[in-house]
């Protein structure tokens, strides 16, 4: 048909229309009706079995008319089968499908619609397939494609890119987007967060015991938005970021993790087809099994003395990485891998060592040995010396070798010896402080001893002869300290002491009848005494009996 006004064509069939040639209206409407009922006349008897469609084979162009392609019910009919839509290719003003809203498919090649204004391309069916390239003129206008199947989804990957898509679709629905659209009755059901276990574990969440309830510190297992009927691959959403807390804050492999508040949707689109509605989210606040609050690693660290063997008792160690002022009890002992001095090693079994309930809330269920670190230090255990000897003189440097001092404090077996000499500066008779200079240790166990960290101490003793000399120096000493005038005698032992008077005195006569020197007494504030050849006003002695500081060895 040529022209400008062709007038309208309305092709009516009780089952199929097909068409395979080239139809132009110009400008007139074209309306397609397949499965009609009785009341457009058609014959119940001469409609045969098998589904109605409308198919268009050709190229239709009405120009600035109305394209419509509509499947009736079949009312009134025995055979009332809807089947499909093949829209073709089509150049019109407007175009319209409707298919059944229970069956059928419809699909398009090539639509172009001239209308500059409204909704100039509406197509309408359960099912909808391929429908290749949409057009329609300037930005006043737009094209819907309403799917009405909610059994199943559609990617929608073969029909034109879309302003939006609405989920969820009854039809005679509100529209809530803007521009073109798709619409489908498929509902993904409500919309919440799933989360997925975290690596190598069975848990969802888990933290480590610091005792609060908080997540602040818990690893989450990866969350994806689902939904209870399926969530299209396609549709990317973003539901709100709750604060969840634990429902106990010790320690458990059976934990609950819950938010403070039900999801909210903060954003949605689809890769294809621009914005997103009628999705919702959970209205019911999310709430996460299959959580874990881990025991707390403790640490360990301590140190004690060597003792020959591998044993670190819990009296040597110190109980750290507690919450707060949590404290906990340590009993048993551990064990290293050497008996050995050593530093910040670490235990190879703990089997031997407990936890048991501390002080402000420090419970052992919270905390675990296993995983603990560890610093442990085994020092030298230190090695005292003793021993003693006779010697002639005090205030004299005595040279004391290894074989005069005695070892105490090393373990039964080992392999340890001393070495050297060293000097003493003896003060006192008696115990006297020794050093270690000059003096070592040697031996296989040597190095677990040390002879710092003890008190060493020698014991000086006086010959009996120094010591009676000594005694004399100390008296004399005393007595010139008091002013006394001491006179001594050549074979006196002991010097005799007789008081200084302010007068000289005549000396009584001895039993002979004379004095003992038989020479008048002597005058000074004296009375000689003791045998010819004695001297006064001073001591003497002899021998070894000397006083004073020396340099001298012995």
């Amino acid at each position: 048909m040529t022209g400008s006004s062709g007038g309208n064509l309305s092709l009516l069939a009780g089952r199929d229309i097909t068409i395979n040639s080239n139809i132009t209206t110009a400008n007139g409407d074209l309306t397609l009706r397949a499965n009609t009922s009785t009341s457009y006349g058609v014959v119940d008897s001469q409609r045969g079995s098998g589904t109605a469609d409308i198919t268009n084979n050709a190229t239709i162009n009405a120009g600035n008319g109305t394209v419509t392609a509509v499947m009736d019910g079949g009312a009134g009919l025995t055979y009332d089968q809807p089947g499909d839509i093949s829209l073709g290719t089509i150049t019109a003003g407007a175009i319209n499908a409707t298919g059944d809203s229970s069956t059928g498919n419809i699909t398009g090649t090539n639509l172009t619609a001239s209308n500059n204004s409204g909704t100039t391309v509406d197509i309408s069916g359960y099912e909808i397939g391929a429908v290749s390239s949409i057009t329609t003129q300037g930005n006043n206008t737009s094209w819907r494609i309403k799917r009405l199947n909610k059994s199943s989804d559609n990617s929608f990957s073969n029909v034109e890119s879309a302003n939006f898509i609405q989920y969820n679709y009854t039809n005679g629905d509100p529209i809530s987007g803007s521009g073109s659209g798709i619409f489908t009755g498929y509902d993904p059901g409500e919309l919440t967060k799933t989360y997925g276990n975290i690596s190598g574990t069975s848990m969802k969440v888990k933290k480590v015991y610091d005792g609060t309830s908080s997540t602040s510190s818990a690893i989450f297992g990866t969350s994806t938005v689902t939904s209870s009927n399926g969530l299209p691959s396609n549709i990317n959403v973003a539901l709100s970021n709750q604060t969840y807390t634990y429902n106990s804050a010790a320690a458990s492999n059976s934990a609950v993790v819950k938010a403070d508040a039900a999801y909210t949707i903060s954003s949605k689109s689809h890769s294809r087809h621009g914005n997103v509605y009628g999705l919702i989210a959970s209205s019911t606040t999310k709430t996460i099994t299959n959580t874990e609050i881990t025991q707390k690693p403790i640490s360990l660290s301590g140190s004690r003395n060597y003792n020959g063997t591998t044993i670190v008792s819990a009296t040597d160690l110190n109980v750290g990485n507690l919450i707060g002022n949590e404290t906990l009890t340590l009993t048993g002992s551990g064990s290293l891998s050497s008996e050995n001095t050593q530093s910040g090693s670490s235990l190879t079994s703990t089997a031997g060592l407990s936890l048991s309930n501390g002080l402000n809330g420090g419970l052992a269920s919270n905390y675990t040995l296993i995983g603990s670190e560890q610093n442990i230090t085994i020092n030298k255990k230190p090695i005292k010396l003793s021993g003693s000897r006779k010697i002639n003189r005090i205030n004299r440097n005595v040279r004391l070798s290894s074989d005069q001092l005695r070892m105490t404090n090393q373990i039964k077996g080992d392999d340890v010896k001393l070495s050297g000499t060293t000097r003493v500066r003896v003060t006192r008779e008696g115990l006297n402080k020794i050093t270690t200079d000059g003096l070592k240790l040697l031996g296989g166990d040597s190095s677990n001893y040390t002879l710092l960290g003890e008190a060493h101490e020698f014991l000086f003793e006086l010959k009996a002869k120094f010591k009676a000399l000594k005694k004399i120096e100390n008296k004399i000493n005393e007595l010139a300290k008091s002013g006394k005038k001491i006179i001594t005698g050549a074979t006196q032992a002991v010097p005799k002491v007789i008081a200084m008077t302010t007068t000289p005195t005549t000396a009584a006569p001895t039993a002979a009848g004379s004095p003992s020197s038989g020479a008048p007494a002597a005058t000074g504030g004296g009375i000689s005494s003791g045998s010819s050849g004695g001297s006064s006003g001073g001591s003497s002695g002899g021998g070894d009996g000397g006083s004073g500081d020396s340099s001298a060895e012995e």
